[in-house]
């Protein structure tokens, strides 16, 4: 370190000078140290923020609110209409006793051992959505675990299906359908599953609705946990 002395002044004159310049340059330092303080402090609070609205936005993904539809099988048609299959003889009565409505057509595969399955304002639908919820219902029917390529599916309106015959209310999961059906022949049992939203879904492959690591099954000998 140099230290430059005035030849003009006296030692003592040099020594308060030098004196009074390092306190100059300690005040400086020590407001530096100061403000490089405060800087870190004002970082980690911001960085603390961010972490807990990054938390909260996780916490809102993670518990948002679920839809009714969402514990049964169910996807969009490629015309966005709601397709709902139960997944059992009890969620088929559900679906009959809570959320069957007028204007809705009720699908069931042409085998013992079917899911029922409503197209949500399906009684106006196109072709292609029809076709695409009778492929959804063939795929959840007991035609998959035989190894059968195709089955028959038929559709019906609310007004032609009932759960009591003669006054007898018929068993858990059975329907009594009366009059003319729309008939889906031969429906092949082909299931695209793939993700959306962040959610892994299954949807007829016939269906347009995009899907990401799109996937298509058939019936096969490969047991599920292969």
């Amino acid at each position: 370190m140099k230290i430059i002395l005035d030849l003009k002044k006296s030692l003592f004159e040099n020594a308060s000078f030098l004196y009074s310049e390092s306190k100059k340059f300690k005040a400086k330092a020590d407001g530096a140290r100061k403000a490089l303080i405060q800087s870190e402090k004002k970082l980690a609070l911001e960085e603390k923020k961010q972490s807990v609205a990054s938390k909260r936005k996780v916490l809102v993904k993670d518990f948002r609110t679920r839809e009714w539809f969402e514990r049964f099988h169910y996807f969009n048609t490629s015309n966005n209409l709601l397709a709902v299959a139960g997944k059992d003889s009890k969620q088929n009565d559900s679906l009959y006793k809570n959320y069957f409505e007028e204007g809705d057509l009720f699908f069931h595969a042409d085998v013992q051992g079917s899911p029922a399955l409503l197209l949500k304002k399906g009684v106006n639908a196109s072709v292609e959505d029809k076709s695409e919820a009778a492929q959804f219902v063939a795929c959840y029917s007991s035609a998959w675990k035989r190894g059968l390529l195709n089955v028959n599916v038929y559709c019906a309106k609310k007004s032609q299906v009932d759960k009591h015959v003669s006054g007898e209310f018929l068993a858990q999961g059975a329907f009594m359908i009366r009059g003319e059906r729309e008939w889906f022949k031969h429906s092949l049992l082909k299931l695209a599953i793939g993700v959306r939203d962040s959610r892994l879904l299954a949807q007829p492959d016939s269906c347009k609705q995009s899907l990401q690591e799109r996937v298509v099954l058939v019936p096969g000998n490969t047991e599920k946990k292969k």
